[in-house]
């Protein structure tokens, strides 16, 4: 079944794994992804036990949606609300505003790449918009048990579809 939620979050990967940069800091092993279910075999996306090696860590999170089914005489509005989570597991900076700037570096493009994403021939994507960003040092939750410093960057993304879109699709 295709599916504009999971292909939201299959484009913010595909401008992060493009970024040369991000590609570099976060080593593919690291990169924790929630939606890949093709491969039942797999395991599963989190690693138990992590050590300093298997970080810097990044995955997307799904925060939430919100559904105006009725926007207007004829179109349904959904907002995705997600985050990307960065756990570096090291107490220095560096690591943290590394990644944070490839990030950034990164998601540059994304109103265009989301711009392009499309549900029965017709773009769906209205806006983009990044919201705050906050850094924690020590949240061993967050760092999955190692010291260091970690942060969430929010993100919306605005969906507009017809109604009757919704019911053929």
């Amino acid at each position: 079944m295709f599916n504009p939620l999971r292909e939201i979050d299959t484009a913010l990967w595909n401008l992060l794994i493009a970024d040369p940069d991000f590609a570099a800091l976060v080593p593919k092993g690291n990169r924790i992804k929630y939606e890949d279910e093709r491969d039942r075999n797999k395991p599963q996306p989190e690693k138990e036990n992590i050590a300093p090696a298997d970080t810097p860590e990044v995955r997307i999170i799904p925060l939430g949606y919100r559904a105006n089914l009725f926007a207007d005489s004829a179109q349904s509005q959904i907002t995705a609300k997600w985050a990307i989570q960065i756990a570096t597991g090291r107490q220095k900076t560096k690591h943290l505003y590394d990644v944070i700037w490839s990030i950034i570096r990164a998601m540059s493009r994304w109103d265009e790449t989301m711009a392009n994403l499309e549900w029965i021939g017709t773009t769906y994507v209205k806006s983009c918009r990044a919201l705050e960003s906050q850094s924690t040092l020590d949240d061993r939750r967050a760092n999955r048990g190692l010291r260091g410093w970690s942060t969430v960057w929010m993100g919306e993304t605005d969906c507009w579809f017809t109604r009757s879109s919704l019911s053929e699709g």
